[in-house]
């Protein structure tokens, strides 16, 4: 109940945070408002410097007498706020009117802060504390082993259980493609798996036709084994997705910043003019 709650609370705020950006951003929209002069103006700095002290979390992670100031976690979060909220103010800076190059690091800036939601979803996804990759791999299969026998009690026959169990991990094409076709389906199995376990209880129910107290522990092993699947292949290709990403999410990185001093630069340089 107290993680149901959690969750309502998180799709409330997120939702009201929406809703008032967009009729912000509609009041906004008719505003005789513009990027060079007034409010415009300091918001386009605003949401620059925001985009620039993003880098604050770079820079500590690899200056080592840096690394002991704070929670990695804390600086994380920073981050990722900033990486949010500084897009928002540069998108009001606009006034919803790109051309040019300036475009180019407007959009390279939407793709970073697009990348930087899926690789903080990557993130999450590589299993913690792991110390010995080989002593934890074998540890995983040994469990989905010891479960694939403690389900097999409940049915006749066992590879039917075993294909269905590999289907609601949703990790059978993920295991067999390798960069963006591995994350889109990694994805699309996360968004699914709730569906798919719904099936799974009606299968138990009206297929499998097995009573409700032994149901109830069926569905709680074929569950776990699931979950233990995915943690199998997610040890094999979370690493190579998440150094993927970092390649693509630092490239257009590097093109927003570029553009932006340029175009800080030249407006600068005009004003002065």
């Amino acid at each position: 109940m107290n993680r149901l709650l959690q969750y309502i609370s998180i799709i409330f705020s997120y939702s009201i945070t929406i809703l008032i950006a967009l009729v912000f951003s509609y009041w906004w929209f008719f505003q005789e408002i513009f990027p060079s002069k007034g409010i415009g103006h300091w918001l386009g700095y605003a949401g620059g410097g925001m985009m620039v002290f993003t880098q604050l979390y770079t820079i500590r992670r690899r200056i080592k007498s840096l690394q002991g100031i704070g929670a990695r976690k804390l600086w994380l979060d920073l981050h990722i706020f900033l990486g949010l909220f500084g897009p928002i103010l540069i998108t009001y800076h606009t006034t919803y009117k790109l051309g040019g190059i300036v475009a180019v690091s407007f959009w390279s800036m939407v793709v970073v802060m697009v990348s930087g939601i899926v690789g903080r979803y990557i993130y999450v996804q590589i299993p913690m504390g792991i110390s010995n990759y080989e002593e934890d791999l074998r540890r995983l299969k040994d469990e989905s082993e010891a479960l694939s026998k403690r389900i097999d009690k409940f049915f006749h026959n066992g590879i039917l259980i075993h294909s269905i169990v590999e289907e609601l991990s949703g990790m059978k094409k993920v295991a067999v493609h390798s960069g963006l076709k591995s994350l889109i389906y990694l994805v699309a199995g996360d968004f699914l798996r709730p569906f798919r376990f719904f099936n799974m209880r009606m299968k138990l129910l009206f297929k499998f036709r097995i009573p409700f107290k032994p149901r109830r522990e069926v569905y709680k092993l074929i569950k776990e084994q699931a979950m233990t699947i995915r943690k199998i292949v997610l040890l094999q290709v979370a690493q190579q997705l998440l150094d993927y990403w970092i390649i693509f999410h630092r490239i257009f990185a590097w093109i927003m910043f570029n553009i932006m001093i340029i175009h800080i630069i030249v407006a600068l340089l005009f004003k002065a003019a």
